[in-house]
């Protein structure tokens, strides 16, 4: 045999992906994949004839990317963007085409949004809290807040939920 039947099944997989898929989930999908350091990657549209709520341009999309280098985030998304439909973003990088013309293509990163809470523990008599609990449910909303990715929202009943979880001993919490 040449090779296995998992190597060839692998081998295709990798050999059918369509270059260009122009859906943000699949262009989201192959700049993580395919760019090194990219952590986080999130996609708006704009399919309208005007000037979205943001300011992005008719028919244009914004690629917001955190982590990679930004020459081989813009190569990639050259690459793979939907002919004629426009870029926009706080970056701005130049990209020769296949037929060496410049290209602009313009993508953001994320400006860091810091979150501060206001913990309050309530006791249940009948359960004691542990001495560690206090940084047990610090630690837990830390870890928590490292999984957070570009566009998604910060959930207050789901930090309720991790910090109750965190530690026995609680009858309710606040969290503001």
């Amino acid at each position: 045999d040449l090779e296995s039947d998992n190597a060839l099944r692998a081998r295709r997989r990798a050999s059918v992906r369509v270059v260009g898929a122009g859906s943000e989930a699949a262009m989201a999908a192959r700049i993580q994949q395919d760019v090194d350091g990219v952590t986080s990657v999130f996609i708006i549209s704009n399919r309208d004839d005007v000037d979205d709520a943001d300011g992005r341009p008719p028919h244009s999309f914004e690629v917001i990317v955190l982590g990679g280098d930004e020459q081989e985030i813009a190569e990639k998304i050259f690459e793979i963007a939907p002919a004629g439909i426009g870029f926009t973003g706080n970056v701005s990088k130049t990209v020769v085409d296949a037929n060496g013309n410049d290209q602009t293509v313009m993508f953001s990163r994320p400006m860091p949004v810091y979150v501060w809470l206001d913990v309050t523990i309530n006791l249940y008599g009948e359960e004691s809290f542990p001495a560690t609990g206090e940084q047990a449910v610090k630690d837990a909303l830390a870890a928590y807040g490292g999984t957070l990715v570009v566009g998604k929202d910060v959930l207050i009943d789901r930090l309720k939920a991790i910090a109750i979880l965190a530690a026995t001993g609680f009858g309710s919490v606040d969290v503001e």
